[in-house]
């Protein structure tokens, strides 16, 4: 048993109870990133709401462009957010 805990500390430069949660993400701007982009979802969300309830339902064309909007912020973060996790720059939480 003593022989396997000295091979793990080998291999880890720090044991797992010190690993702290700023630890996860190497890169401090893909939290500022990803940050940015829920505020603009949900800016875009609300943006959508208030242009329904100012039109009462008879221009759709503003509130249609503000959901596509959304989406497209949406699939993008997401794109991040694969990337991220691909690329090594988000270890584990965000």
């Amino acid at each position: 048993m003593r022989g396997t805990i000295g091979r793990l500390k080998a291999h880890w430069p720090r044991s797992a109870a010190a690993l702290h949660w700023r630890d996860t993400v190497r890169s401090p701007a893909m939290r500022i990133i990803v940050i940015l982009f829920l505020i603009l979802i949900v800016s875009s969300l609300g943006s959508a709401l208030l242009f329904l309830l100012r039109d009462r339902g008879q221009g759709g064309t503003r509130v249609a462009r503000a959901l596509a909007i959304r989406v497209g912020l949406s699939l993008t973060l997401f794109a991040l957010l694969m990337a991220g996790f691909a690329t090594g720059l988000i270890d584990g939480r965000l």
